[in-house]
């Protein structure tokens, strides 16, 4: 019995061990499984779930004359280009990626200019908007074909530069002004009209051309005086020209020389009809000309604040900068300038490409614009790189101090 005993007992202690063994062998196994489990999970979870690296930003840069010839123009053509930069970056950006918006001054100086573009092109900036100065755009035409960089002149009007093959004029050629200042001239009856303008190279081209295309309207020219930007005085110069018996002045000047001009002319005693092209003198009426010295000037302008995008553009750039000007074109034709590039960049294969967008700027029709005519919508073209032509600008006149749009 005892070794029955002694021999069930060894029987039943080897299958404890047994069953012990089991469990222990199963659990291993369920730690391994749950580990391999683990494992794959691990490997099966995405990539996406990672953040993702932030794409290097679009550079942008602007070129701008702060203060030299004109600060005031030059600080709303910057604010109102880093406005559309906020609002595209606000947006998501381009591809979303976010516009880096680098501004410099160039303090009027041509040789600067060049200097600070080859700056901005090695920093990868592929587009370039300028300021209100011919002369140092036209300083970037070598820069810009080299490195097929597109550059967009907010408010220059040289006509060199319109057949360029990297660079887009914004508020129009001189041609399209003077066309509509001889053509309001001549439908006042005036026959001849003397000319004062800036020594710069929009200043000096305008006087080249009114003097060929004059004739055609059936005016003669019969005084010219020149002066550099900003002048002290004038009173020298208005003598001059009122010599030659005028009938109206036409002033091709920044805003302290329309300044400058009524202030000479009123100290003169001499009552002229005066005309300006392009619109310093409605920037500033009432800033830094007395309204009252101005009465009855006329200026051939590009803005209409009427417009919806142009009344678009105001309200934005007042609710972020809380200083608007209506009649302040640099603050239209910035805000333009950096749309345009910003939507040719956009409508790029290659936003990395300058000459990709070229192609996109080239491939703009009929895009809403808040400059012009209520009619004048933006269009470009391999071969047309203006967007204001004849027959859409908008005359604005001083009556009782004040200046106001006339009919058109």
């Amino acid at each position: 019995m005892g070794y029955e005993f002694r021999e069930t007992h060894n029987l039943r202690l080897k299958e404890e061990d047994k069953m012990k063994t089991n469990r222990l062998v199963c659990f291993g196994m369920a730690i391994a499984i749950m580990v391999l489990l683990a494992g794959a999970f691990a490997e099966r979870t995405p990539e996406a779930a990672q953040p993702e690296p932030e794409k290097k930003p679009l550079v942008i840069g602007h070129i701008v004359d702060l203060s030299k010839i004109d600060p005031r123009m030059g600080r709303y053509c910057r604010d109102a280009a880093l406005l559309r930069v906020e609002e595209v970056n606000a947006a998501g950006g381009i591809g979303g990626r976010k516009v880096e918006y680098v501004v410099l001054n160039d303090e009027g100086d041509p040789s600067r200019t060049v200097a600070l573009a080859q700056g901005l092109v090695a920093r990868g900036a592929r587009g370039i908007l300028m300021g209100y100065n011919s002369a140092c755009m036209a300083a970037l035409a070598d820069l810009a074909k080299e490195n097929k960089i597109p550059i967009i002149g907010p408010v220059v009007a040289t006509d060199s530069l319109a057949d360029h093959p990297f660079m887009f004029l914004v508020s129009g050629a001189n041609l399209a002004f003077i066309k509509d200042s001889l053509h309001r001239i001549q439908q006042r009856g005036f026959k001849k009209v003397a000319l004062m303008y800036a020594t710069t190279t929009w200043g000096i081209d305008f006087s080249k051309q009114i003097r060929v295309l004059a004739p055609e309207y059936g005016i003669e020219v019969v005084g010219m005086e020149g002066a550099t930007e900003p002048p002290a005085d004038l009173t020298v110069q208005a003598r001059s020209l009122r010599n030659g018996n005028p009938n109206i002045v036409m002033l091709s000047n920044y805003t302290a020389g329309h300044a400058a001009w009524f202030r000479a002319i009123n100290a003169i005693g001499w009552k002229v009809h005066t005309q300006a092209i392009c619109g310093p003198l409605g920037s500033g009426i009432g800033k830094v000309i007395d309204p009252r010295l101005a009465e009855g000037a006329e200026v051939v302008s590009h803005i209409d604040p009427r417009k919806p995008e142009s009344k678009a553009i105001y309200d934005a750039f007042n609710k972020r900068f809380g200083d608007a000007d209506g009649l302040q074109m640099t603050m239209y034709c910035g805000y333009e300038a950096a749309r345009l590039l910003l939507e040719g960049a956009r409508r790029a294969t290659n936003p990395d490409s300058g000459a990709s967008i070229k192609e996109g700027l080239e491939s703009i029709r009929d895009f809403p614009i808040g400059i012009g005519t209520k009619a004048l919508r933006a269009s470009f073209s391999a071969t047309d790189h203006i967007t204001l032509e004849p027959g859409f600008m908008v005359p604005w006149r001083v009556v009782n101090g004040v200046l106001g749009v006339l009919d058109y």
